[in-house]
């Protein structure tokens, strides 16, 4: 059995890569304590628009208002429990948009912005066995686990792959986050051209992943998921390494945010993070000759 196996980790992702990459002492609670953060407001909102401008575009005849509506009725079914007031309407505003009143202009709203940015591509390709995304698997050199994803839509007849990103403001330039998420799906469809649709309240853009770009972010995530790899291995013998007043939630840092809550772990992965905290904070890099630090 591999590290990854012995740690519960069946496969990597590129949320997982990114997350290692940005906030690695985060990743050791979300992915080896199981502890999964709520979803944002933003995230349901996105998850809305994603669903309206699917339905929107694999029935090409659909008027806008209608999936509009269908948008505003699942956002306010998603968010009814958690959230309520002002941000959950000034976001409902962003999803369906609004006409000009005063001093407050007016704007179409993410559905509209998506649906006229990617309905010119026709009908996207249908994913495998009624899914709502296609499921892509890709190998990292010398990784004994897959990188797993999932694609927001294909289309064959331009053999390319569109991933719909909502967004408060429109980015200048594709994030590098993004770059290694378009890049695992590039891997995984034989070089596929890979575009990123961001949508905001008020307009939509279309960015392509450059094949360069692609393989630098491929190689940047092999170095991350080696990183991980041996950081992994070291779980068997750092027990003795660690003080056992390491091995107790008790004693794992407190903050406001709460990010333990009820997590309590195991002796093995609480010398992990204690070795984590007593780890210096150094951002990973790539060297000149190609080499992944940590």
């Amino acid at each position: 059995m591999n590290s990854f196996e012995q740690h519960g980790i069946k496969h990597l992702s590129a949320s997982s890569l990114n997350l290692a990459r940005d906030n690695f002492p985060l990743w050791v609670i979300r992915y080896l304590g199981k502890v999964k953060g709520q979803q944002s407001v933003n995230m349901l909102a996105g998850i809305a628009v994603e669903e309206a401008v699917a339905r929107g575009l694999n029935y090409p005849k659909m008027d806008e208002d209608t999936l509009v509506q269908f948008a505003k009725d699942e956002y306010l079914k998603k968010t009814a429990l958690r959230f309520e007031g002002e941000a959950r309407a000034n976001k409902l505003e962003e999803i369906v948009g609004r006409e000009a009143e005063g001093r407050k202009k007016a704007w179409d709203g993410m559905v509209r912005n998506a649906l006229r940015a990617l309905r010119p591509y026709g009908v996207p390709t249908p994913p495998e066995n009624n899914e709502k995304q296609h499921k892509i698997e890709a190998w990292l050199d010398g990784i004994p686990v897959p990188l797993i994803g999932y694609k927001d839509f294909t289309f064959e007849q331009h053999g390319l792959d569109i991933d719909l990103k909502t967004t408060g403001r429109m980015p200048s330039d594709m994030s590098f986050d993004h770059q290694l998420q378009g890049a695992v799906y590039w891997k995984a469809s034989g070089n596929r051209t890979q575009r990123f649709a961001y949508v905001t309240k008020a307009k939509a853009d279309v960015m392509e992943l450059t094949p360069e770009a692609a393989a630098y972010a491929i190689h940047t995530a092999t170095g991350i998921a080696h990183c991980l790899q041996r950081f992994l291995s070291l779980s068997s013998a750092c027990s003795a390494r660690v003080p056992r007043a390491c091995h107790s939630a008790s004693t794992l840092p407190k903050n406001s945010a709460g990010i333990w809550g009820t997590f309590r772990p195991s002796a093995s992965l609480s010398s992990l993070i204690a070795m984590i905290i007593a780890m210096p904070i150094v951002k990973p890099s790539i060297t000149d000759s190609g080499t992944y630090l940590i």
